[in-house]
């Protein structure tokens, strides 16, 4: 059915038709690269990982994720699933403004910002902006700082998984740090 409709939205390029063959092209690829994405990241879609891993990522390719991290972030959502500042997957706030969800129904504000943060991780740039010795969020400007992931700004609470990284001519090795605020390391 996708390389129908995909054939479809090809050859109806330049005329009416070509309006509802690419949304239907969009409804299929979204629908179905969306359980697909989700279940081959938790790797439960497959018995190997390989192959979870084999269809993860074109299936998040096909959404504009990042399966990395959407990893990290979807570990924190389990933990801290609709618990505001914390569950890092809670995309509309609450209540939720109608307006801003039926514009981006259609993509008009989550996928320039999707692409904009692709390609800033492919640059090795954080989300968030480095302030002096700090790294300040971008969804609720909580401050964590560098060196080891302790909270320095409200209204974050809990420290960040930090790692020491060094890098030689082979070998990168990464050692994780224990955060200063819970004594926790990161798994």
């Amino acid at each position: 059915m996708l390389v129908g409709a995909g054939s479809w939205a090809w050859i109806a390029l330049g005329s009416r038709w070509a309006v509802p063959a690419v949304v239907v092209y969009a409804a299929l690829c979204g629908v179905a690269a969306d359980p697909r994405w989700h279940e081959c990241g938790h790797g439960t879609a497959f018995r190997t990982s390989w192959l979870n891993e084999l269809a993860c990522f074109p299936a998040s390719f096909m959404l504009l994720r990042e399966p990395t991290v959407w990893r990290w972030s979807h570990v924190r959502h389990h933990s801290d699933t609709i618990v505001v500042g914390r569950d890092a997957e809670t995309i509309f706030p609450r209540p939720i403004d109608v307006r801003a969800w039926g514009v981006n129904l259609f993509g008009l504000t989550s996928v320039p910002a999707m692409v904009r943060r692709i390609v800033r991780h492919a640059r090795g740039r954080p989300d968030g902006a480095v302030v002096g010795d700090e790294l300040e969020c971008p969804k609720h400007n909580g401050r964590f700082r560098l060196a080891d992931g302790s909270p320095t700004r409200q209204p974050v609470t809990e420290g960040l998984a930090a790692y020491e990284v060094q890098v030689d001519v082979d070998w990168i090795r990464v050692r994780s740090v224990p955060n200063q605020t819970s004594g926790s390391t990161p798994v």
